[in-house]
């Protein structure tokens, strides 16, 4: 139980600073307020919300469990960015600046489905064990 509750805390809180870093480094010329109140319930929010998913993840055994598990986790992520992002009220005080190293323009399609192959094949290879060229069984591999 004490470990339910520290991982609970633990992946609740994780998410909780992920998001909060984020906006603190967006690069925008503006004053940032929060309402400290909706703050507070964000964080309630990740911390219930990765509760319920720990939960279910180590104590149901299905594999539609654990999907479900996970869809609430991410679920959890979602809510908790929402009302994260409307504890904060920002006002602009200059034009931002241009970032020199921002990713865009024609190549960015390319980029993210370059990406998001990649790392689809790292979890197919770690989830398989095995890699894409290993041989299939029932077919010979001819010694060179």
């Amino acid at each position: 139980r004490s470990g339910w509750l520290a991982g609970s805390l633990l992946a609740g809180i994780g998410v909780c600073v992920m998001h909060y870093m984020g906006m603190f480094a967006m690069n925008m010329r503006a004053s940032m307020n929060f309402d400290l109140t909706t703050v507070g319930l964000s964080v309630l929010i990740a911390v219930t919300a990765a509760a319920a998913a720990l939960w279910l993840a180590f104590n149901l055994r299905k594999f539609t469990h654990k999907v479900a598990a996970a869809a609430v986790m991410g679920v959890a992520v979602c809510t908790m960015h929402y009302v994260g992002m409307s504890a904060a009220s920002m006002v602009c005080t200059a034009a931002a600046p241009v970032d020199a190293l921002a990713i865009g323009g024609s190549y960015m399609g390319l980029t993210v489905f370059g990406t998001a192959g990649a790392v689809l094949i790292f979890i197919y290879w770690v989830v398989t064990g095995s890699s894409l060229d290993a041989p299939v069984a029932g077919r010979r591999v001819r010694a060179s």
